[in-house]
């Protein structure tokens, strides 16, 4: 639900050492409605099928302030965790995670405020093999803007450590993907940092699950303007690739596809440049068993804003096929 005034948090489910303050969440429950439904049309044939909204849930702050929910994602315990912030009075925005069951009926939540009651945010989460949820986002710290900022939970959501890192620049340094490898039983993180004289550069990192920091990468682009890695994912032969946004000399803002090894080492990327010189930015990523690197993001084409955009790269990252979507 969105007005000119404010954003509440929606979460649905689809058929086929911080201050803790439960209080002042409202929790609305949305079961009692009228049924709604989401509608797929399937762009390669004519049908059209019909997805029923089985249950949602709004969280709303209160205050007419903005709510958004970022990251959701199944614990090894078979509950639902959702991220994201919340906006309270006097503390901006504060990040938010919270736990709701398969039907999504609401089991917890806590708040993270950071130090100086600025806006802190969290994105993504992930989870070990032991029992443990780590989320990423951004926190504001004293004498910074934001942070990249690592959050260790148990999954009954009580805070355990955490880990802030802050570039040269006084800038937006902010963490978006987290990704836990149970073969090597480490944590990597993507991001951006700011540093000195070179803008927003990626950032990657790779820590133990205690958050001690192994090894980190920052790669600045060719014009040193903004430049992020957001979301990760490991292939069969233990490589990992990344994908984020990367500024050009000519084309701008541009699709950014980064490989490495499991030590952070670089070994290739690819630039993806649409039609335009408008923004064209990277999301998501996922390996497949047969050698295939698929990728989604967002690029403008001519007279159109910002299209759907997915692609098959192979390993080598040479493109294998591509696809864009304009909705109506």
């Amino acid at each position: 639900r969105t007005s000119a005034l404010s954003q509440v948090i929606f979460v649905c489910l689809l058929s086929t050492g911080f201050a803790v303050d439960r209080e002042s969440i409202s929790i609305k429950n949305t079961l009692d409605v009228k049924p709604s439904y989401m509608t797929k049309i399937n762009h390669q044939h004519p049908s059209i099928e019909t997805f029923k909204l089985l249950h949602s849930v709004t969280v709303d702050s209160g205050g007419n302030t903005n709510d958004e929910a970022r990251g959701i994602a199944v614990g090894p315990d078979g509950y639902v965790y959702v991220s994201g912030y919340v906006t309270s009075v006097g503390n901006g925005k504060d990040i938010w995670l919270a736990k709701y069951d398969e039907n999504l009926d609401f089991i917890d939540s806590v708040i993270i405020n950071g130090p100086v009651d600025g806006d802190d945010e969290g994105y993504t989460m992930a989870f070990d093999d032991q029992g443990f949820l780590y989320l990423v986002g951004y926190m504001t710290e004293v004498g910074t803007y934001h942070s990249i900022w690592l959050g260790k939970f148990d999954l009954d959501l009580v805070f355990q450590e955490d880990w802030t890192l802050n570039g040269s620049e006084y800038d937006s340094d902010d963490g978006y993907g987290i990704l836990f490898d149970d073969i090597s039983n480490r944590l990597y993180l993507a991001g951006t940092l700011h540093e000195e004289n070179q803008g927003a550069n990626i950032f990657l990192a790779m820590f133990d699950t205690e958050l001690n920091l192994i090894d980190s990468f920052t790669m600045d682009g060719p014009v040193s303007d903004t430049d992020k890695a957001r979301f990760m994912a490991f292939d069969e032969s233990r490589h990992l690739f990344v994908n984020g946004s990367m500024t050009q000399d000519v084309t701008d803002y541009d699709i950014w596809i980064g490989k490495f090894d499991e030590n952070l080492t670089f070994i290739d990327d690819v630039v993806i440049a649409g039609p335009t010189t408008e923004e064209d930015k990277g999301y998501g990523i996922v390996c497949d068993g047969s050698g295939s690197v698929f990728v989604t993001g967002t690029m403008i084409e001519p007279g159109e804003g910002y299209n759907i955009w997915m692609a098959a790269f192979d390993t080598d990252l040479n493109l294998e096929d591509s696809y864009t979507i304009n909705g109506p």
